[in-house]
């Protein structure tokens, strides 16, 4: 038996027997959760955060009268709808304020929609969810109204919103819209922050394919609209994907070589290098489809990809479904196995997180078993991960450094901080050097030292 599976052992011992169950599927994007309907005056008033005087408004979706909210002036809809965007922010309403939002919207018509984009200002920066929510109502009574008026506003949210419901009755078409918008808008509109925005599109990935030809600059692997055209693309594939996952491969890298060597200016080289990062792309989205169905078939359609044809965080996504198809062996073994030693680190990454989600003291324990290397480190570097995740604090330097505390040793803290300073999201900061972030470490100077030395840079002799 291997290093890490007998480390593993001990981990079974404490966490398997009982505690620690095998799920049989991970879903790559969870559902909403079905809320109770919202029905009385004062369900509504306490949903929208209204108070009393918009307690008529708020009823406007309940059963006294479904179409009041139909009726009002539109800049009293709008201030309705605004006071829902700034529940939609907060934790323990956004649920419930986005279903409200959704229920009002359904009692206006085209023009009713029409007229409230046109009174609210369209923002350079930060999402618009009731900008969102306007344009994906209109689109669909009428997605070609709704592109016009965002191509027309510049507004990114009512264009991501037509693209999505387009996108979702037919693919192809909706990559000729994208075709047809300005380039300045293009990012703008398949700038899909959450992935959930984007739907799962239908339609024939030939057909798809075939619209790619007569536009093949809307398949590039840089910028917003280039990933959601990959993942439109992508998610296609998973259908097909399912009964002849290697034909679907074969297929998918056949179609974006030739995409991809119809740019002349590129040499071979490049080419090559394009096509993989594009077949990456592709295949990603094809793999989180597929794990939404079965994760056995997400897996044999992973093992096909080349390791040029695989992201850093697919690694990690597939060592969590690896775990939750048949338990901590298999995970640990799929880490193993990785010869890259970035592959292994990300792989690591995910063993240890999904261990964390079943019982985190016990996975803190195991990363004490566990010898130095690419598997460590990954681990570690989950720790810190984890805890942005848990606190939505993306990048944060003081919540990574707060995530120490649990771990057990002072060569784990030691360690630990090493890959926190060597992350990029931390060691690209512009607000602290990395000298000022390792004397603010709760480390001693013998270790604060130790740290320096790993992360001094290797001079030329």
């Amino acid at each position: 038996m291997k290093p890490l599976l007998l480390a593993a052992a001990s981990l079974a011992l404490g966490i398997a027997a009982g505690r620690l169950h095998r799920p049989s599927g991970l879903p790559v994007r969870e559902s909403t959760p079905r809320l109770p309907a919202v029905s009385s005056k004062q369900e509504l008033t306490s949903a929208s955060g209204m108070g009393a005087e918009g307690a008529g408004s708020a009823a406007a979706s309940g059963e006294e009268d479904p179409f009041a909210f139909a009726r009002m002036p539109t800049l009293r809809q709008v201030q309705i709808l605004e006071r829902l965007e700034k529940q939609m922010g907060k934790a323990g309403s956004s649920a419930g304020a986005d279903i409200l939002m959704h229920r009002l919207l359904e009692t206006l018509d085209a023009d009713q929609l029409a007229g409230m984009l046109g009174e609210i200002p369209v923002r350079s920066e930060g999402a618009s969810p009731m900008a969102f929510r306007i344009g994906e109502r209109l689109a669909a009574f009428d997605v070609e109204r709704a592109l016009r008026l965002g191509t027309e506003r510049g507004s990114r949210e009512v264009l991501k919103a037509a693209i999505s419901v387009l996108a979702q009755q037919d693919a192809s078409a909706a990559l000729q819209a994208i075709a047809a918008l300005p380039e300045n808008l293009r990012n703008k509109a398949l700038d899909y922050e959450d992935a959930a925005e984007m739907g799962r599109p239908k339609g024939s990935l030939d057909d798809a394919m075939a619209t790619l030809r007569e536009h093949p600059a809307l398949l590039q692997p840089e910028g917003a609209s280039g990933r959601a055209v990959a993942k439109m693309l992508g998610q296609l594939a998973a259908e097909k994907a399912v009964s002849e996952p290697a034909q679907t491969l074969d297929q998918i890298r056949s179609a974006v070589g030739s995409l991809v060597r119809s740019n002349p200016e590129l040499s071979e080289a490049d080419a090559a290098k394009r096509t993989d990062r594009l077949v990456a792309q592709v295949s990603s989205a094809t793999v989180g489809a597929l794990r939404e169905e079965s994760l056995n078939h997400a897996s044999t359609y992973f093992d096909a990809l080349k390791d040029t044809e695989k992201t850093s965080w697919s690694l990690s996504w597939e060592a969590v479904s690896r775990y939750k198809a048949a338990g901590p062996e298999a995970a640990i073994r799929f880490a193993e196995q990785q010869t890259n030693p970035d592959f292994m680190t990300s792989a690591a990454s995910g063993v240890w997180w999904a261990l964390a989600k079943e019982d985190r003291a016990s996975a803190i324990a195991w990363i004490e078993s566990l010898p130095a290397g690419a598997f460590r480190q990954g681990s570690l570097r989950s720790v810190m991960m984890d805890a942005w995740n848990r606190n939505k604090a993306w990048g944060d330097f003081s919540v990574a450094v707060e995530a120490s505390d649990p771990l057990q040793s002072r060569g784990s803290k030691v360690d630990y901080f090493a890959a926190v300073l060597s992350d990029r999201h931390v060691s690209g900061r512009d607000d602290f050097s990395q000298e000022e972030m390792i004397a603010s470490l709760p480390l001693s100077e013998a270790e604060k030292q130790s740290l320096r030395s790993r992360l001094a840079p290797i001079r030329p002799r």
